[in-house]
């Protein structure tokens, strides 16, 4: 009789908790509201390159535009709603070079087998930050990687990924209508 008073004494706190969190739960998405939720599970990247780190090239699928280096033109920037289709591209393509995997920095003294550092002037310079299944990936680097991406097969899939994505963005139409550059970096 006791055991059966215990159990249920139990039960019932185990019942109350559930209520607890449940009710927690919902005033959390009451407060937030659910749109934060789902954009934070929605598949966005930002995309940097840049030789002058005052002027980079910036898409921007977070905040909806690009910005463009105009050299010595200084930089343009304008709204962009990047299309469904070439958001699914990107996302297949990160997925295909599993480019969430990398855990150090995409440069030819980081990948080298040989601890070769290599320099290229003027230097362009990336960071691509994005989210896939809920998580937020930051990805930095320089274009030394494609001095060994014949030696490194690692680097020449890496140089494959970068060269895809740079083409997807460049071939914006937003992009593609923005001021051209003027002069150019030495």
């Amino acid at each position: 009789m006791v055991k059966k008073i215990l159990l249920l004494a139990i039960a019932t706190v185990m019942i109350m908790s559930v209520g607890c969190v449940s009710k927690g739960k919902e005033e959390v998405t009451e407060k937030v509201g659910t749109e934060s939720k789902v954009k934070g599970e929605e598949f966005n990247i930002e995309y940097a390159y840049w030789y002058n780190p005052d002027s980079k090239n910036i898409f921007s699928t977070y905040d909806n535009y690009i910005q463009k280096d105009l050299i010595s033109a200084g930089k343009a920037k304008e709204e962009w709603n990047i299309s469904y289709g070439d958001l699914k591209r990107i996302e297949e393509l990160i997925r295909k070079y599993e480019v969430y995997k990398i855990d150090k920095n995409i440069n030819a003294l980081d990948f080298s087998k040989d601890d070769n550092n290599y320099i290229t002037i003027p230097m362009e310079e990336f960071y691509i930050k994005f989210t896939i299944d809920g998580n937020e990936y930051l990805l930095e680097g320089n274009w030394t990687i494609y001095d060994i991406k014949t030696e490194n097969e690692e680097a020449k899939e890496i140089c494959e990924f970068l060269d895809t994505l740079k083409g997807i963005m460049r071939g914006q139409d937003v992009f593609i209508n923005m001021p051209q550059p003027e002069g150019g970096y030495e």
